[in-house]
């Protein structure tokens, strides 16, 4: 694939659950897959950046795509401690938030994570994390749509205009589902 024409790879840097609901979303579109294990890198998310760095710069560095997308919203927030050139890989910018009232769901490690905090200039409405957390490692694999639907009984509809999803896997688990506020899904977002 040659670099003078607009060219895109996906760093499939999430669990098959979230890489297979990227795929259909990216349905149409030609693109490669760069060769990347996910387990490889999971298992140092979200703090050890030099063997994350040792796996992700050989295959950005040497790859010839002029874009390169990368679901995988924590290693964003890892970005630029990065030593190496990442300017293919697709920025992470969050949309304008415009409710006064934003409920972020995300893995616990992003919720409190100051890329996004600093962002957030309105009242941040704390989801239930520990049923997120279960939520989001169903989906790693499958999903269990029964705890989606017991999160969803926990939101108190009028205390939310926002609902900001930041994580690969909750994408997956929240698409269909009506918040009757605004959804902002990060990883759609990105492409």
């Amino acid at each position: 694939m040659s670099a003078d024409k607009e060219s895109l790879a996906l760093l499939p840097a999430v669990g098959p659950t979230a890489l297979l609901y990227i795929q259909k979303k990216l349905h149409g579109k030609h693109y490669q897959t760069l060769p990347l294990d996910f387990e490889q890198i999971n298992r140092f998310l979200p703090f050890q950046i030099e063997p994350i760095q040792a796996l992700l710069e050989p295959l950005i560095s040497s790859n010839n795509a002029s874009k390169i997308l990368l679901p995988n919203i924590t290693l964003h927030g890892l970005l630029p401690q990065m030593p190496f050139d990442t300017t293919k890989i697709l920025p992470l910018e969050l949309p304008p938030l415009t409710g006064k009232r934003v409920m972020i769901l995300g893995s616990k490690y992003t919720i409190d994570n100051p890329f996004f905090l600093k962002e957030i200039d309105c009242t941040y409405i704390h989801p239930d994390i520990p049923l997120l957390e279960r939520i989001r490692h169903s989906f790693y694999k499958n999903g269990d749509v029964d705890l989606v639907n017991a999160f969803m009984q926990t939101v108190s509809y009028d205390s939310v205009d926002q609902v900001l999803i930041a994580c690969s896997e909750l994408s997956c688990a929240f698409e269909k589902q009506s918040f009757h506020a605004k959804k902002i899904d990060l990883l759609t977002h990105l492409f």
